[in-house]
């Protein structure tokens, strides 16, 4: 894992939390940061990597469970009516990458160089 339990409870350290629970999403968040990197994490860890990997698992978290990402509700009574608008980038409980963790990650990022064809069929 990219961060530990002890960088989650840096980043909220008001909220008590179910440390199975944050295990769990520490794995989930450090495959997704290995995944969008494309390329091998220096070790030892470094700092803006662990943050990131924390700041998402905080964000599941501390996330209101009962609404779920949801950005408004509408009901109408007659003759019974309700929808429901979410967030973007709401992800249902799983840890997900903000554009500025994006931006924080993208010195450890792989580039791409070089001249690329495409084939047109």
């Amino acid at each position: 894992m990219l961060a530990s339990l002890d960088d989650v409870k840096a980043r909220i350290p008001h909220v008590d939390f179910d440390e199975d629970q944050a295990l769990g999403l520490l794995e989930e968040a450090s495959a997704l940061v290995e995944g969008y990197l494309q390329k091998p994490v220096p070790e030892p860890v470094p700092e803006t990597i662990k943050i990131v990997v924390s700041r998402m698992v905080a964000r599941v978290i501390e996330a209101p469970k009962e609404t779920a990402f949801q950005e408004s509700m509408q009901v109408t009574a007659g003759p019974f009516s309700q929808s429901a608008n979410f967030t973007h980038g709401g992800s249902g409980g799983a840890p997900w990458l903000t554009a500025s963790d994006k931006t924080m990650l993208a010195p450890f990022r792989r580039r791409r160089r070089g001249i690329y064809s495409i084939t047109m069929d």
